[in-house]
């Protein structure tokens, strides 16, 4: 009943939102009910030019709930010495180029990280 709550709270992004409905014992129907916050790749790449972060449920650290694991886009700015547009992985402290693979082109798990 509580995490019913939850799904109407703006301030509660997919990543928590995920862990705490993970952490119920029926993963299954938890699952179910995830499914509304759940985007394909397109929608994500939006996101990503609107400077959002993302994730996949499907991601190996994703999984467990990783608040610290998602994907952005770099723009230039003055800071900036490339002078196109890239997407860049951030996991923990570490930030690497990031190129999607065909999973997570097809993938239909993406989700927003606030």
């Amino acid at each position: 009943m509580a995490n019913k709550l939850l799904l109407n709270n703006p301030h509660i992004s997919g990543v928590i939102y995920k862990r705490m409905m993970f952490s119920e014992p029926n993963k299954k129907e938890a699952k179910e009910e995830l499914k509304f916050l759940e985007f394909n790749f397109s929608e994500a790449l939006e996101r990503m030019k609107n400077r959002k972060k993302v994730a996949r449920a499907g991601w190996n650290g994703a999984k467990s709930g990783r608040l610290d694991m998602f994907t952005k886009a770099q723009f230039r700015d003055k800071n900036s010495a490339n002078t196109n547009p890239y997407l860049y992985m951030v996991v923990g402290d570490d930030r690497t180029p990031w190129h999607p693979s065909n999973l997570d082109f097809f993938a239909d798990d993406w989700y927003e990280v606030e």
